[in-house]
């Protein structure tokens, strides 16, 4: 039952649509939802006929503090609740497999020589996206495809002027004198490609070739004879579904446990063109209803281009906001050839969810016995479920930094990870700022309230190992930890003066290499930025004239110290203005 504050509380919500957040008493985000009528449904939540689920039922209990935000419309609400989802991810939302594990094809169609890449984010920058995909290896395939059909610049920074001097003398020699118009050309094929229209592709092809063989460019014709082949056989591969050229998505759901996973098949003019499979975590206990609306919100308000409709298994609960806001017509497919598709991505979610969870139990029972060789190995008094290595990245006592770095259960948990500064150590001493950094992790209070480790793991060696234990003494008291030398995975022990020593090749071996290995990815990646953030500070505050203002705006223009060196002339001057543009190209 909810506390008379919280009572009270739901009682002067407003009616009005918008979208609530439930927190527990520690100020920790629950869960984030949208209503078209805030005090009706948050009340529903606290009805004792109200059908929730398990885990819902828990969430209830926790409640502490609840929050609304009123917008102008459902429609709003549904827009708000997917971006806040997607930045919290609240722990009793449903969750879509994370957006940053998503690759988008990104043409940059508002640049002079556009170019065409793989992203991870969807920008406000008129760029063209296409996506989001959820298989890495297809996307890249893809793109090599069309850098053999249509050449284009695939890179993706920005060209220098230099460059694109370059670029327009490459696109001549590739196209002839109306280079710009010929590469836009390719722009729009590959545009079309993207969007599984072939038909305008071929027609396109088969009269430059023709164009071409007429005036006796027979190199040029050939490549189009390539392409138009090429084009062919891809138009070959895909299955004819309808004679009317309709363009729709087919939508497939299968569940197991508290997992699900959705299929959607993507039907362009009439062929299936692909497929991409997505999983739900956390799923158990809502209906199939509630589980692809909650997919369909997620996957297509993210997506930068859809179709306008499609075909499901059944019908969905409450979609009158997503139709609304997407401009999607939504069907479910009752008979014939519509029906055919959404079993069919119905049996290709299934198919995916099996190979998904399999995988998973390999991995599982891997890890299991690769942290049970780790526990016997130790003498630990139970398998660590909590892992913790850390390590040091300095170079020859410059800008140390320290990282901690976390596996829960056998697999890198990367939420967990925190970086250090080092703060006291001059000159360079690894072991001195090992112990500086664990002895921050387990005496300030912002640190003491994070999970108890089941085992340290140093980055070091035996040096590190003595200097730490001597220095923190009873605060690693109850703690098992251990030093890792960086030859023949070697570990030293507190109560041990040799080495100890796993099999080589084996799980155990492995996951402690996989362990070393991401402390000291982490550990070089920090130390990295904040060394190239004092170089270029440093470089900039020798420069006269050049405050911290104008240095900030510097980076913030021209982005790097290397994008302020390649900037012509006349943009810094724009920038900073003639006389401080002059100081500054000759102390670059």
């Amino acid at each position: 039952m909810p506390t008379l504050s919280i009572q009270k509380h739901v009682a002067s919500i407003s009616k009005k649509p918008g979208i609530y957040q439930f927190y527990d008493s520690t100020g920790k985000l629950l869960y984030i939802g949208k209503a078209k009528n805030l005090r009706n449904r948050v009340r529903s939540y606290f009805h004792d006929s109200s059908e929730l689920t398990s885990a819902k039922h828990a969430m209830v209990e926790n409640i502490g503090r609840i929050e609304t935000i009123i917008t102008k419309s459902e429609t709003d609400a549904l827009v708000l609740e997917a971006t806040l989802i997607k930045k919290h991810q609240p722990p009793y939302n449903i969750e879509l497999k994370d957006d940053k594990n998503f690759l988008y094809i990104k043409v940059t169609t508002n640049e002079e020589f556009p170019r065409v890449f793989t992203s991870r984010k969807v920008l406000p920058d008129k760029a063209r996206y296409f996506g989001p995909y959820t298989s890495a290896d297809s996307v890249r395939q893809t793109l090599r495809e069309l850098r053999r059909l249509f050449p284009h610049r695939n890179f993706e920074e920005a060209p220098t002027r230099r460059h694109l001097e370059y670029l327009t003398r490459r696109y001549a020699q590739l196209f002839g004198p109306q280079e710009r118009t010929r590469y836009l050309e390719n722009i729009g094929n590959i545009l079309l490609f993207l969007q599984g229209r072939y038909d305008p592709i071929i027609n396109s092809l088969e009269k430059d070739m023709a164009s071409a063989s007429a005036k006796q460019l027979y190199e040029r014709a050939a490549r189009y004879r390539d392409s138009l082949r090429a084009i062919h056989k891809m138009k070959l591969r895909q299955k004819v579904l309808s004679i009317r050229k309709e363009d729709f998505d087919a939508i497939g759901l299968a569940r197991e446990d508290d997992t699900s996973a959705v299929a959607v098949l993507f039907v362009r003019e009439g062929k299936l063109t692909g497929k991409q499979d997505f999983l739900m975590k956390k799923s158990s206990g809502e209906s199939d209803g509630n589980l692809l609306r909650i997919f369909m919100e997620r996957y297509y308000l993210n997506a930068p281009e859809h179709v306008r409709r499609a075909y499901l298994p059944l019908r969905l609960n409450h979609a009158e906001a997503l139709v609304k806001t997407t401009g999607m017509k939504i069907a479910v497919a009752h008979r014939g050839m519509k029906r055919e598709l959404a079993d069919l991505a119905h049996r290709n979610a299934r198919e995916f969810l099996l190979r998904t969870q399999f995988h998973r139990r390999g991995i599982h029972l891997k890890v299991h016995h690769a942290l049970k060789e780790l526990a016997d190995t130790l003498s630990l008094p139970s398998i660590p479920k909590r892992i913790e290595c850390y390590d040091i990245s300095n170079i020859q006592g410059k800008h140390p930094v320290g990282s901690m770095i976390v596996f829960t259960d056998g697999l890198p948990d990367k939420h967990a990870y925190r970086k250090f500064s080092i703060k006291t150590v001059r000159g360079s001493n690894d072991p001195a700022m090992m112990a500086e950094m664990l002895s921050r992790r387990f005496t300030e209070s912002r640190h003491v309230d994070w999970p108890k480790p089941g085992l340290i793991i140093l980055d070091g060696g035996k040096g590190q190992l003595s200097v730490a234990t001597q220095t923190l003494g009873h605060r690693l008291a109850g703690i098992p930890i251990c030093a890792l030398a960086k030859r023949e995975e070697e570990l030293y022990i507190p109560a041990n003066q040799g080495p100890l020593r796993l099999a080589g090749g084996s799980d155990g071996y492995h996951l402690l290499q996989r362990i070393r290995d991401e402390a000291h990815r982490f550990a070089i990646r920090f130390y990295r930025s904040r060394h190239s953030r004092a170089t270029t500070s440093s470089i900039l505050d020798e420069i006269p004239g050049v405050g911290p203002a104008m240095k900030k705006k510097l980076l913030r223009t021209f982005g790097s110290l290397q994008g302020i060196r390649e900037s012509s002339v006349q943009k810094l001057t724009e920038a900073v203005g003639r006389q401080r543009a002059k100081k500054i190209r000759e102390a670059l």
